[in-house]
């Protein structure tokens, strides 16, 4: 039922220009919603994590669903009792053809702004609305510069809260097709997501990667449910997912050998998590997704032969209540 819905949606969606009246409206948008969060006050649900009895059976490994069998009790089975949820066809390839070329407008825009270029699309006075950086509205501030300054190093990667033009129409459809209310469902509270873990991507074949849970960063405190879905072709030619396809429920110990960063997870503790299980790496479809919160132990799936490079919308869905520290939402 949600599946249909966002098909239909994303479907609609057009990708021309945008107008500068529309683009100002569209970032006074994000604006408010940043607001929202701020001035927030909630209060979280007593019990937690969410219930829901495991509808898959202890010999599924990570359920697969098509997208119209998609709803709260898939996500929280398939989250809470195996690690992840996949969900096949829940954008529709047209649809994730039209977010690969939102993806390269932005990603191209920000590498020219880096170069000290100007922008060599035909709508350059258009940009505004692909690339505005989060602004505070009562100071004019840049919001999040430490995280900015440490993340400058990834390339291929964008928060979408600061493509205006790109977080109205994922709201949007967040909205329109059930995806906030199932966010709000498995959290137990109207979501936000942020600046820092709402990410657009173009992941080049050559990429580095490492196993990791991202609640070593976030916290295991925190209240998560995240949607990555696939916009390209993942698995074959390009990168896709390597996944320790258990449930964890605890931060494993990081920085032991084969860890590329020291918030990364050696290969000799995936080999004691895994113990006789496989690593499961699924083969994706443009408009496959897979849900899955901060405890789950993967990395992007690198390896030799790949030649093209791996698209993907990521969408952490957080609890107010429960927020990363020093994070900054946005109300969806």
């Amino acid at each position: 039922m949600i599946g249909n819905r966002l098909r239909r949606r994303f479907a609609r969606t057009p990708g021309g220009g945008v107008a500068p009246s529309t683009a100002d409206e569209e970032a006074a948008q994000i604006q408010r919603r940043y607001q929202q969060w701020r001035s927030l006050q909630p209060r979280g649900r007593s019990e937690w994590p969410p219930p829901g009895d495991d509808i898959f059976g202890a010999d599924v490994g990570v359920p697969e669903i098509p997208a119209a069998a998609l709803n709260g009790q898939a996500v929280i089975a398939g989250v809470q009792h195996h690690g992840a949820l996949i969900v096949r066809g829940l954008l529709a390839e047209d649809a994730a053809a039209g977010l690969r070329g939102d993806i390269d407008r932005v990603l191209d825009l920000v590498a020219a702004r880096n170069a000290g270029q100007q922008s060599a699309h035909p709508a350059a006075q258009e940009d505004v609305a692909w690339r505005r950086e989060l602004a505070d509205p009562a100071t004019g501030e840049l919001v999040g510069p430490t995280w900015r300054a440490e993340n400058a190093m990834f390339s291929g990667e964008a928060s979408v809260v600061d493509s205006p033009h790109v977080a109205v129409k994922a709201i949007a459809l967040f909205q329109d097709a059930g995806i906030s209310a199932l966010a709000g469902e498995y959290l137990g509270e109207p979501p936000a997501v942020s600046l820092e873990k709402w990410t657009m991507r173009r992941v080049p074949p050559t990429t580095n990667t490492s196993w990791h849970q991202d609640g070593f960063l976030l916290g295991a405190h925190i209240r998560s449910l995240n949607l990555w879905i696939a916009l390209s072709d993942c698995g074959v030619d390009a990168s896709g997912l390597d996944i320790v396809g258990k449930r964890i429920n605890r931060i494993v110990e990081t920085g032991t050998a084969g860890a590329y960063f020291h918030w990364d997870v050696g290969t000799d503790v995936v080999a004691r998590e895994l113990g006789d299980s496989a690593v499961l790496s699924p083969v994706f479809r443009p408009g496959d997704a897979v849900f899955f919160d901060q405890f789950l132990l993967h990395r992007t799936g690198v390896r030799d032969g790949l030649t093209k490079d791996r698209y993907a919308l990521e969408t952490w869905f957080f609890a107010p209540s429960h927020f990363p520290a020093d994070y900054h939402g946005v109300m969806v």
